[in-house]
């Protein structure tokens, strides 16, 4: 079995809903995502899959929320760091069929802040 990782980053605002304290304030952050997948069946090259085709199928759901107001997307619901990993989950999912298959999403909202969603 092997686990492979991809890495990207977005910027976007924010305000949690429902919170007290200075989260519930609107603020941003440089989001960095983490992508793991994991695959025991390699092609013929050796690979289990190419890293460029898993960082652009992230990146393609990275896209929607780079640079925007997040309270604004109603897929994310409110936007706290497990609401937007399990949707960046459930976005790059669909686009992996078959192996590998995705273990988990990693969203850092800081050097020292992250949160990973398994999936259902």
């Amino acid at each position: 079995m092997y686990r492979l990782r991809v890495e990207t980053s977005f910027a976007a605002a924010h305000r949690v809903v429902d919170y007290s304290g200075k989260c519930e304030n609107l603020h941003g952050h440089t989001f960095t995502v983490e992508l793991f997948v994991v695959g025991k069946n390699k092609e013929e090259n050796g690979m289990v899959i190419d890293f460029a085709l898993l960082k652009a199928d992230l990146q393609k759901v990275v896209e929607k929320l780079d640079h925007t107001y997040l309270n604004e997307n109603t897929a994310l619901g409110n936007p706290t760091s497990e609401n937007i990993a399990e949707y960046i989950f459930g976005e790059v999912k669909k686009t992996l069929l078959g192996e590998p298959k995705i273990e988990k999403v990693r969203v850092w909202e800081g050097p020292r802040n992250w949160v990973e969603y398994l999936g259902p």
